[in-house]
C-alpha cells in the first residue's frame, strides 16, 4: 500500500513540475532535479538537511527570496513540522549556488516528504515541488545480550557497562537512540528487585552508538532474563533485544571456598579429630591411673607393686603434660600394666594350687579335744592366708608356710599331751570291778589303745596329715572300740540297777548323779567317771543290803551290781521290775564324743551417716575432658549440619513451592542425611571420582 502511494506521489510531483515548467517562469533550475535524501547536519544536535544545487536561468532577474510553503508526508502529520522545516539559498566555499532545506525537528521519523518552495524574483515566483527522503536507518542484528555482575564480597564490578548498536545501511547517522527494558527482570518465573537503565546515545561518524548500561536494585546470584526495546529517530521500527543479567561470584571466592572447605575438612577430619583422640587419650590415662590405683590398692603383693609402680609415675608425668603421643603413652603404659595383672593372676593361680594342694585339713569332728581347737586355730590360720590369695598371693603362701609350721608344732605338743593324758587314763582306768560281760571286750580294747598311742609318729614328721591320720585312727578306734562297745552300754545297764533300788524307795541320789555325771564326759574322760559310777552303785546297794540285813559282798566283788542289788532288796531273781522308767531323756546320751554348737555371733549394725566429700582430681579432671571431648564433637556436628543444610538449600530450594510439602519434603530430605564426618567425607571421596 506505502509503494503504491509513493508511486502515485512520485508521478504527480512530474506532472505538476511539466505543468509549473510550462506556465510558471523559471528563475532556477535544480541540477539533479527533485528527488534529495536528508542528511543529518554535523554538530547540529539532530538536524538533518538536504542541499539543491541549482543554477540560476539566463532570463531570471535578481532571486529575491526563497520561501517554503509546504510539507507533506505518507506519515501520519505533525503539526510541528511546518515549525521546524526551514529553506534558504546555501553557497559554501569554493562551490555553486544551492537551495538549503533543513529540518531541526528533534525526532524526524524517516519517511518521504514533500516540500513546496517558492522562488521570488521581482514579481515572478517560481514554484518547486522537492521529494526529499528521510531514510531509515538499519542497526546490526543483536544476539542475546550477557552481562556479567560479578560479586567479590567487597564490590560488585558489571561487564559490559554500555549497549553498543551499529548502524549498518551507511544512508543515516543514528540519532536520539534509547533502550529500556520492557518486561521484569526475572529467575525463572520469579521477578527480582534488580533493574536495568540505559543512558541516551547518537550514532558516531562510524554509526556506532554507546548507551552507558547501570545496574540498580538486588540482583540474586543466577540469570536473570529480560527484554530490551531499542529506538532511534533515524529506526522505522523499535529492535527488541534479549538481555541476560549473570550475578555470580568473583572466580576468586573459588579459592576462598575451596580454602574453606579444605580447612573445615582438615578441621573435622583431623584437628577436632586428634583433639577427640587427645581428650579421649586423656580420659583413658585418668580411668587408667585409677584403676592401677584400684588394683595396687586391693592386690598389695610385692612383687606386683614394683611393676606398676613405675608405671604410675609414667602415667602421672603424662597426664601432667599431655604430650602430642598421648594416646600411644597411654597404650604403652596400659600394655604394660596388663602384662602386669597377668602375671599377678598367674601367682594367684600358682598360690591357689599350692592352697589346694597343701591347705586341706580334715574337720575338728572326731578328733580330741584339744587336738581338735588345734585344727580350729590352723584352719583358722589357713583361711586367714587364703583370703590374701587374691589381693597378695606371696603373702599369702608365706602366710600358708607359716600356719603349716605352726600347725606341726602345735600338734606335737597338744597330741603329746593327749596322748599321755589318754595312757595314764587307760592305766588307772578302774578300781571297782566290772561286770563280766563288760570287761571281757574291755582289756583288748584298753591293750590296743595303749600299743595304738604308743605308735604315735609325734615329732618324727613334719607332715601334719600323717599325725592327724594316726591321731584320728586312734580316736576311732577309742570310740567304737572302748565307747561304744563298752562304755555306752554301761549306762543301760547302771540304769537298770538304778531302776531297782529306786523302785524299792531306796536312796539313789548318788548313783544318779553319777551316772548323770559319766553321761555327759566325753571321750575318754568316762574312765575316770565309769570309775565313780560303780563306786556309787556299789555304795547304795550296799546302804539297803545293810538295810535289811542282807550281805552283798561276793556279788559286788564279783561286778554283779544288778544282782547284788536284787539280793540287797530280797527279790526274787527272776522278779520283773514294774514301773521302770528311764532315769534321764535321750537327749542327753552320747555315743562318741558330745558335739557342741559353736555359739552365735552378735552382728553389731552400723547406720549409714551422711557426708560430704570434695571431687577428685581425676574426677573433676575427667569431667573437664569428658566436656571438652563433648564440645569438640559438638562443634563438628554444627559443621557437618550447616555444610547438609546448605547443600539441602542447593538442592530444595530450586524445587521448594512454598507450601507444607515443600517444608516435610526438606524434614525427610533432613532426617535422611547422614551428618556424621565420615560419611561426609565419603560421599565427598565419589563425588570426586
Amino acid at each position: 500500500m506505502n509503494a503504491c502511494v509513493r508511486v502515485s506521489l512520485v508521478f504527480a510531483l512530474i506532472v505538476c513540475g511539466l505543468g509549473a515548467a510550462a506556465e510558471e517562469p523559471a528563475i532556477v533550475k535544480p541540477v539533479f532535479g527533485l528527488t534529495y535524501t536528508l542528511g543529518a547536519v554535523p554538530n547540529s544536535g539532530g538536524w538533518v538537511a538536504a542541499r539543491i544545487p541549482i543554477t540560476i536561468e539566463k532570463d531570471a532577474k535578481k532571486i529575491i527570496a526563497i520561501e517554503l510553503t509546504n510539507v507533506t508526508t505518507t506519515t501520519p502529520p505533525v503539526s510541528s513540522w511546518a515549525q521546524c522545516v526551514r529553506a534558504g539559498f546555501s553557497q559554501l566555499p569554493g562551490t555553486g549556488l544551492a537551495i538549503l532545506i533543513t529540518s531541526t525537528c528533534a525526532k524526524l521519523a524517516p519517511s518521504v516528504y514533500e516540500v513546496n518552495v517558492a522562488v521570488t524574483s521581482e514579481k515572478q515566483v517560481q514554484r518547486l515541488i522537492f521529494q526529499l527522503t528521510r531514510p531509515a536507518g538499519e542497526l546490526r542484528p543483536l544476539a542475546t545480550q550477557v552481562v556479567n555482575r560479578t560479586d567479590s564480597l567487597f564490590s560488585t564490578e558489571t561487564a559490559p557497562k554500555e549497549l553498543i548498536v551499529v548502524e549498518t545501511s551507511a544512508r543515516t547517522p543514528l540519532t536520539g537512540v534509547s533502550a529500556s527494558r520492557i518486561e521484569n527482570l526475572a529467575i525463572g518465573t520469579d521477578s527480582i528487585g534488580g533493574d536495568v537503565h540505559f543512558g541516551p546515545a547518537n550514532a558516531d561518524e562510524r554509526g556506532v552508538a554507546r548507551l552507558p548500561l547501570t545496574l540498580s536494585g538486588r540482583f540474586p546470584k543466577g540469570v536473570a532474563k529480560t527484554t530490551v526495546m531499542i529506538g532511534a529517530n533515524e529506526l522505522a521500527t523499535p529492535v527488541y533485544v534479549a538481555y541476560e543479567i549473570h550475578t555470580r561470584f568473583h572466580s576468586w571466592l573459588l579459592f576462598l571456598a575451596i580454602f574453606i572447605g579444605l580447612a573445615l575438612g582438615y578441621a573435622t577430619r583431623t584437628l577436632l579429630v586428634r583433639f577427640v583422640e587427645s581428650r579421649t587419650a586423656y580420659i583413658t590415662a585418668l580411668d587408667l591411673r585409677e584403676k592401677i590405683g584400684t588394683e595396687k590398692t586391693s592386690h598389695p603383693d610385692a612383687a606386683f607393686a614394683a611393676a606398676v609402680d613405675p608405671l604410675l609415675v609414667q602415667l602421672n608425668d603424662a597426664i601432667a603434660k599431655r604430650p602430642a603421643d598421648l594416646p600411644a603413652v597411654v597404650k604403652d603404659i596400659g600394655d604394660k600394666f596388663t602384662a602386669a595383672s597377668s602375671a599377678l593372676q598367674e601367682r594367684i593361680k600358682t598360690a591357689r594350687q599350692a592352697f589346694e594342694t597343701s591347705a586341706s585339713l580334715p574337720s575338728p569332728d572326731g578328733f580330741p579335744p584339744a587336738i581338735a581347737e588345734v585344727l580350729k586355730k590352723a584352719q583358722q590360720a589357713i583361711d586367714d592366708a587364703r583370703a590374701l590369695v587374691d589381693s597378695n598371693p606371696a603373702e599369702a603362701q608365706k602366710a600358708l608356710a607359716q600356719a603349716t609350721t605352726q600347725l606341726q608344732r602345735d600338734l606335737d605338743d597338744s597330741a603329746g599331751t593327749w596322748r599321755a593324758n589318754v595312757l595314764a587314763a587307760l592305766d588307772n582306768a578302774i578300781q571297782n570291778p566290772l561286770p563280766a560281760k563288760f570287761d571281757e571286750p574291755f582289756k583288748p580294747a584298753i591293750s590296743a589303745l595303749k600299743t595304738a598311742l604308743d605308735q604315735l609318729p609325734l615329732g618324727q614328721s613334719k607332715d601334719a596329715a600323717t599325725v592327724l591320720s594316726a591321731i584320728y585312727k586312734v580316736q576311732f578306734d577309742l570310740r567304737h572300740n572302748l565307747v561304744e562297745r563298752v562304755l555306752v552300754p554301761i549306762e543301760d545297764y547302771a540304769q537298770s540297777v538304778i531302776k531297782v533300788l529306786k523302785n524299792k524307795g531306796e536312796p539313789v541320789a548318788t548313783s544318779e548323779g553319777a551316772l548323770q555325771a559319766y553321761i555327759t564326759a566325753e571321750g575318754i574322760a568316762r574312765l575316770a567317771q565309769l570309775d565313780a559310777l560303780l563306786g556309787a552303785l556299789a555304795a547304795d546297794i550296799k546302804a539297803a543290803a545293810d538295810k535289811n540285813g542282807v550281805n552283798v559282798a561276793a556279788d559286788l566283788a564279783a561286778g554283779r551290781y544288778l544282782e547284788a542289788a536284787r539280793t540287797a532288796l530280797k527279790m526274787p531273781p527272776n522278779a520283773v521290775i514294774g514301773g521302770a522308767h528311764e532315769v534321764f531323756p535321750a537327749s542327753l546320751k552320747t555315743i562318741g564324743e558330745a558335739l557342741i554348737a559353736p555359739p552365735l555371733q552378735l552382728m553389731q549394725k552400723t547406720f549409714p551417716h551422711l557426708s560430704f566429700t570434695l571431687p577428685s582430681m581425676e574426677t573433676m579432671a575427667r569431667a573437664r575432658s569428658l566436656w571438652e571431648i563433648g564440645a569438640a564433637k559438638f562443634a563438628s556436628f554444627v559443621m557437618s549440619a550447616i555444610g547438609i543444610a546448605f547443600a539441602g538449600l542447593l538442592v530444595l530450594l530450586p524445587t521448594f513451592d512454598g507450601t507444607w510439602r515443600g517444608l516435610l519434603t526438606a524434614l525427610f530430605w533432613g532426617y535422611a542425611g547422614d551428618i556424621s564426618v565420615d560419611a561426609l567425607t565419603a560421599a565427598a571421596k565419589k563425588y570426586r571420582t
